[in-house]
């Protein structure tokens, strides 16, 4: 499953070759409710995909909306089916931030918003929030200022953040927590680097 058609085909194919399974993409938003699916299926969702949603201050309300996540997913197929899902489960503050302290990505957080506000007074910044396993990335006021966005005007303080993308770095158990409470049964976890980790599921 993902929105890119591409990188679906993709991961099929790479299925197919490896895993000696077959199907079709499933091209979807992942927070909608899936089309229903065939019986005795595989359901994969790759990358850091599962990481990259709204904030939640705390870890609670952060588990639930995940747990809703793969309730969409539970909810899509029936006897003998699986899910597998890939994510990054490092959540060491100060490698996450080295990674994301970039050139590329301060490259590419001015992209992002280039065209609605000038970014010439911000400084990029990136932020993690060991409580909630949050990483945002984003920019830092080096001033007050008032910006102009879609029609309105908003005051920023000096050194206030404004996060721009937003992604989270959740631990091994809480994933599996997740998906139990979505239904699903927890069958093995595994890494080879020790950041990117696989968990497979049945339902």
């Amino acid at each position: 499953m993902d929105l890119s058609s591409s990188l679906a085909t993709e991961a099929l194919a790479i299925a197919r070759k490896e895993l000696a399974v077959s199907g079709s993409p499933i091209i979807t938003d992942f927070f909608e409710p899936l089309p229903s699916v065939k019986p005795n299926c595989l359901l994969g969702i790759m990358g850091g995909t599962i990481g990259n949603f709204e904030t939640y201050d705390g870890p609670k309300s952060l588990q639930t909306r995940l747990a809703q996540i793969f309730t969409n997913y539970r909810n899509a197929v029936s006897g003998n089916s699986s899910f597998l899902v890939s994510y990054d489960a490092n959540t060491n503050g100060d490698e996450i931030i080295a990674c994301y302290a970039s050139d590329n990505f301060n490259y590419l957080i001015r992209s992002c918003i280039d065209r609605a506000i000038d970014t010439s007074s911000f400084d990029y910044d990136v932020v993690w929030s060991p409580h909630n396993y949050q990483l945002a990335i984003g920019l830092r006021s080096k001033r007050d200022q008032i910006v102009h966005f879609v029609g309105q005007q908003f005051a920023i303080e000096k050194n206030e953040f404004l996060p721009v993308l937003n992604s989270y770095r959740f631990p091994v158990v809480f994933v599996q927590d997740a998906a139990k409470l979505a239904g699903w049964q927890h069958k093995n976890t595994w890494t080879a680097t020790g950041r990117v980790h696989y968990s497979l599921f049945k339902a």
